[in-house]
């Protein structure tokens, strides 16, 4: 029965030891026991293999064995090493290269456990050797293909940043020419005046009369300076402004300039155009020419869904609200259908009849002010007007 016992536990031992080989050699494992009294040292057959030597080739020294790890992470591994003996580190786990018999680099994992006397004194360590080189060249190859496509989506984020510009500059030039009449008629304006006071001021010359001259002279200076002010509003309206950089600025000056693009047009569409906006109304922060295009946009949606309603007005409030600015556009025109209320916002789309929009604007006023942290929002019902409602984060 002994005999049996002792053959059964010597079997289970020859199974153990078998897989105890293929685990090793199959995870290229290798396994090493230093003795740190003697300074000698077991290194395994399959440790050696790892670095492509036969077991015969390499000397079970730990002096030796050193020397192939790579000269530059050497003092890095025995810093480590004695550390962790010594109790300041609370295990040994090391990544380092080490020298492969052909001259190639191998990248090594060791894993290490020290074993102390009574008083504490290390006496034996004993670890492991594991070649993770195929997976550390995975993850270097892994890492660039990481930064190749975070350098396409930089890439591809710039392209359709400048795209959306050109977009953004496409739908300014198109509201430019939706309000040339009104823009003609706010410029002649003054001319018209300009040039009657100029036709009196000759009367007056004649009639030696100075003190009617220097009247229509000022009407002549003060009506240049408006024309004058429309027009450079005009060009800086018109011009990229794409990569200005975000400041302060007054929100009812911008709301008062995108008012000049519609002045004449209401006058003359016979649209009440009502504005209350709160005088000490904190400053916004951020690009005032592309606020002021959402604004242009706003007008002009709110002018055309007047268009057949009997009773037209536009009212425009500003108002503070927590950290928020709130400016309200309201008119009361036909109003939004509840199946189109929910894709307003969206590129190219459009209720407008054929050639009377490109179904951008709404589009681009959303991006423009989600760019700086602000919300927009609508209110309509079909037949009641519309509301659009726009948040924007005031300065602190």
């Amino acid at each position: 029965m002994q005999a049996n016992d002792t053959v059964s536990k010597q079997i289970e031992l020859e199974d153990l030891l078998e897989r105890y080989r293929l685990a090793v050699t199959t995870g290229k494992v290798g396994v090493w026991d230093w003795n740190i009294e003697t300074n000698e040292i077991y290194l395994s057959p399959n440790l050696k293999a790892i670095l492509g030597y036969a077991d015969h080739e390499i000397p079970n020294d730990i002096n030796k064995w050193v020397t192939y790890v790579h000269p530059e992470d050497a003092d890095y591994v025995m810093h480590e090493a004695t550390e962790y003996m010594e109790g300041r580190s609370p295990k040994y786990e090391v990544y380092h290269r080490m020298c492969h018999k052909d001259g190639s680099i191998r990248w090594i994992l060791v894993r290490g456990k020290v074993l102390k006397d009574a008083s504490g004194k290390a006496y034996r360590m004993i670890g492991v050797d594991i070649d993770v080189t195929e997976r550390t060249h995975a993850d270097e190859e892994l890492q660039k293909y990481k930064e190749h496509l975070e350098n396409l989506v930089e890439e591809r984020t710039a392209e359709l940043k400048q795209t959306q510009n050109h977009l953004f500059q496409s739908v300014k030039l198109a509201s430019l020419g939706e309000m040339a009449t009104g823009i003609a008629h706010e410029v002649n304006n003054p001319l018209g005046i300009i040039s009657m006071a100029a036709e009196m001021s000759r009367l007056e010359i004649k009639k030696e009369n100075y003190d009617r001259l220097n009247t229509y002279l000022q009407q002549i200076i003060d009506q240049t300076k408006r024309a004058s002010a429309i027009i450079t509003h005009l060009k800086m309206f018109g011009r990229d402004v794409s990569q200005e950089k975000y400041r302060a600025y007054n929100i009812n000056e911008v709301i008062e300039n995108a008012f000049v693009f519609f002045k004449s047009d209401f006058k003359v569409k016979e649209i009440e155009y009502v504005q209350q906006l709160q005088k000490d109304l904190p400053s916004g922060f951020g690009n005032p020419f592309q606020i002021e295009q959402v604004f242009v946009n706003m007008l002009s949606n709110a002018r055309d869904a007047l268009q057949g309603s009997k009773q037209k007005t536009i009212n425009v409030r500003s108002f503070p609200d927590n950290d928020m600015c709130v400016i309200e556009f309201e008119d009361t025109g036909r109003g939004i259908s509840e199946k189109n209320l929910a894709k307003i916002f969206d590129p190219f789309f459009t209720s407008k009849d054929v050639g009377d929009g490109t179904g951008l604007g709404l589009s681009i006023s959303y991006g423009i002010i989600e760019e700086h942290k602000g919300h927009i929002g609508v209110e309509s019902q079909e037949g009641q007007g519309t509301k659009f409602s726009i948040k924007l984060p005031k300065v602190e």
